[in-house]
């Protein structure tokens, strides 16, 4: 009986080492920045033999996705159909089970607030009841208030080079919105930009704050420019960082296409994979050399908050409901004095759209980073800042503190 089983785990262990190889050569085509760089990044202009490279490494990284895959059922198939043992079955199975697990590394369970607490609040977090959530904000500095909001799947820590400087000379306001961070979903289960600036006004009402400058970037920004819209005589000025509103189009990111996909979203409630992490903050940095494992891991972990999944879900069904014509009508009765700041490589918001927003708020003043993309006040705080700073000025920034 053995003569007849052992060249079956011969084939076994053969088939074995072409799935670890293919998949491992899938890992190092998606991983690589060499042929990123050079072939995948959509901020480079596109040539001849570019296309022929992207072309060439597409078909196979997804070819050897495919062989890893193909490989794994057919060992699968192997040792039920060649092992005669039970307790031999169930042993290879559970190896080979781990193994895929392991290679895919993409499957993550939900982390809890308190632990996510010990990593992301710190002496200045503040936790505020409101509708059932737990709203996670931070109030610092003295002087006229500055509230700061973030963009999707970011948390108030995307401001903290922004606040390290601005609480010098002024109080700075920011929180986890909901549906991100450590606030995490709301029971509503709404997240559309009036749910949005509702929640903003209430939060803003409870800590008592109703005279401030109002700076949003992305998601952040939309709601940021739709608040000032019913609260002008809140916001002295208004300042929009690569801010969303305008429809995108074609141009919208993938993984907000993917997840409006019906059955497909669902995979992102259980498969959130840092890798993928990693690919967006690519997306939306101009330079990767400014993208630490601290960073990525920080989304990363922000994002398996407890609901976020479920909420990044909810959120990006919404997204598809813009109504350009309504918009730019809307965007045409901002009255506040503006400052748009965009980075020139944005491509997740192109600098395009930023024009667009520019041309249509009356009172709108475009300043243009060349080397930032879609979140400038992380990648060029300094650079940004300093355009910030020089608005206030010009606009009499110094006021009676609040």
């Amino acid at each position: 009986m053995e003569s007849e089983i052992n060249p079956s785990w011969r084939n076994i262990v053969k088939v074995l080492l072409i799935c670890v190889v293919s998949f491992g050569f899938y890992s190092f085509i998606d991983n690589s920045d060499f042929i990123y760089e050079h072939f995948f990044n959509p901020r480079k202009e596109t040539s001849r033999i570019r296309f022929g490279g992207l072309l060439v490494f597409s078909i196979l990284k997804y070819a050897s996705l495919l062989t890893s895959i193909i490989t794994a059922a057919f060992i699968i198939y192997m040792v039920f159909m060649r092992t005669k043992k039970i307790r031999k079955k169930r042993i290879v199975l559970g190896i080979i089970v781990a193994l895929i697990f392991v290679m895919v590394t993409g499957v993550y369970s939900d982390i809890s607030v308190e632990e996510l607490k010990k990593d992301y609040a710190n002496g200045q977090s503040k936790f505020i009841e409101m509708n059932g959530m737990q709203v996670h904000y931070r109030d610092e500095g003295k002087g006229f208030p500055i509230v700061l909001i973030h963009g999707t799947a970011a948390s108030l820590h995307t401001w903290d080079d922004w606040t390290q400087e601005l609480t010098k000379e002024n109080r700075v306001i920011r929180m986890d919105l909901p549906a991100f961070g450590l606030t995490g979903p709301n029971e509503t289960r709404d997240y559309s930009i009036e749910s949005y600036t509702q929640f903003l006004d209430r939060f803003l009402t409870q800590i008592e704050i109703d005279s401030f400058h109002l700076a949003g970037n992305s998601l952040g920004g939309n709601i940021s420019w739709n608040y000032a819209l019913e609260h002008s005589d809140k916001v002295q000025k208004l300042v929009l960082v690569d801010a969303s509103g305008l429809p995108m189009g074609k141009s919208k990111p993938w993984i907000f296409k993917m997840a409006r996909i019906p059955v497909v979203n669902k995979g992102f409630l259980y498969y959130t994979p840092k890798l993928l992490i990693r690919k967006n903050i690519k997306q939306v940095y101009a330079d990767d050399s400014k993208i630490t494992d601290e960073l990525i891991t920080r989304y990363h972990k922000m994002a398996l908050r407890e609901g976020n999944r479920q909420a990044f879900v909810d959120r990006a069904k919404l997204d598809s409901n813009e109504d350009s014509i309504a918009t730019i009508e809307k965007l045409k009765t901002i009255t506040n004095q503006t400052l748009l700041i965009w980075g020139a490589k944005d491509i997740w918001i192109p600098l395009d759209l930023g024009k667009a927003m520019d041309k249509n708020i009356p009172n709108s003043t475009l300043m243009i980073l060349e080397n930032s993309g879609h979140v400038p006040m992380e990648e060029n705080p300094k650079e940004s800042l300093e355009l910030l700073k020089e608005f206030l000025s010009k606009h009499n920034q110094l006021q009676t503190p609040n």
